[in-house]
């Protein structure tokens, strides 16, 4: 053995000549490539330049589409880079970001679009806003009296409600009350967020169960509750305008224009919304579904509002729910015209 390994001295891999050490690196899989980039740093230039280079145009042939003569000559990195990110969109694998900072379940969410901005609400009595850009918490409110349902904001005003029957106001803070630096912090404001959720918050009081849901139109704030009511909030006063009963806890609502629908149990219920006043349309049963001689109507969790709003609109929408209730085992197909 000694004899054979005399007959075949030791070879470093780095003496060989760069091109052969490229041909043997390419030979590899890209696993494989990337543990060898973190070998050194000769390994790693080599299989940057040489052994990825040629891995890229084993899986997207050259030649790369030609550049303008208006556009300046781009490294093969940057073009592979490019045809990387088209590859992913045609996957049609969304990526996926979690935002960590409740320490219980979390029970609703807002987006603020204009701003970059999320709030959510929790069990842990809450509500956190984040920075969608960055992924971060900005901002933590003080506890409420009970589990967070529900978020509502514009760019004006944020409102959520919460198990202990009140909401809970926050309007846009001013310049001066705002923390400094943009940089997040654990309790207050920063630059960044309209709102001071560390700060003074108006409550509202008046309903007598949960607060379930929250819409927010320019002049007034909808509350749904457990106590089986629908309240109008002035958002300048910040008082109770008008109240009607319903027959059931009302779960969810949606306000389009003049036309506001709430889910209540197994119906939903439409309203025109006149000035602080509410007045009653119609309702919307939900079909029943047969199964061994028993019908049985399911609860309606969640409504929204079509591009128009009107009733019509609405009566079609629910026909289509109809319908994809009544596929087998409550398949979720329905056609939409």
């Amino acid at each position: 053995m000694d004899a054979l390994t005399a007959s075949y001295p030791h070879a470093d891999f780095a003496a060989l000549p760069t091109p052969l050490q490229g041909a043997l690196l390419s030979l590899l899989s890209p696993r494989t490539l990337a543990v060898c980039a973190c070998v050194c740093r000769g390994w790693w230039e080599l299989v940057a330049e040489q052994a990825w280079q040629q891995a890229f145009a084993a899986l997207w042939p050259p030649p790369l589409p030609p550049l303008t003569a208006a556009e300046p000559s781009r490294a093969w990195q940057l073009c592979y880079a490019l045809r990387q990110a088209e590859a992913r969109c045609w996957l049609g694998r969304p990526s996926t970001d979690k935002l960590i900072a409740h320490r219980t379940a979390v029970k609703a969410c807002c987006l603020l679009p204009e701003r970059g901005l999320l709030f959510t609400g929790g069990v842990d009595r809450t509500v956190r806003a984040w920075d969608l850009q960055c992924g971060v918490q900005l901002a933590c409110s003080r506890r409420h009296g009970g589990t967070v349902r529900c978020v509502a904001a514009d760019s004006a005003l944020l409102a959520s409600g919460s198990s202990d029957h009140a909401i809970r106001v926050w309007r846009v803070a001013s310049s001066g009350s705002s923390g400094g630096g943009g940089h997040p912090s654990s309790s207050g404001s920063s630059s960044g967020l309209p709102f001071d959720l560390a700060g003074d918050r108006a409550v509202l009081e008046g309903h007598t169960g949960p607060v379930s849901c929250l819409q927010l139109t320019p002049s007034l704030i909808a509350s749904g509750s457990w106590d089986c009511s629908v309240r109008l909030w002035n958002r300048a006063s910040l008082e109770c305008v008008a109240m009607v009963h319903t027959d059931d806890w009302v779960s969810s609502l949606a306000v389009k224009g003049s036309l506001l629908a709430a889910a209540c149990g197994t119906s939903v219920l439409l309203f025109r919304l006149e000035g602080s006043t509410l007045t009653r349309l119609g309702s919307l049963a939900c079909p029943s579904q047969g199964g061994g001689g028993s019908d049985v109507a399911a609860a309606v969790t969640a409504v929204d509002c079509t591009a128009d709003g009107r009733n019509r609109q609405a009566r079609r929408l629910w026909k289509a729910a109809a319908e994809r209730q009544r596929q087998p085992g409550g398949a979720a197909r329905s056609s939409w015209r």
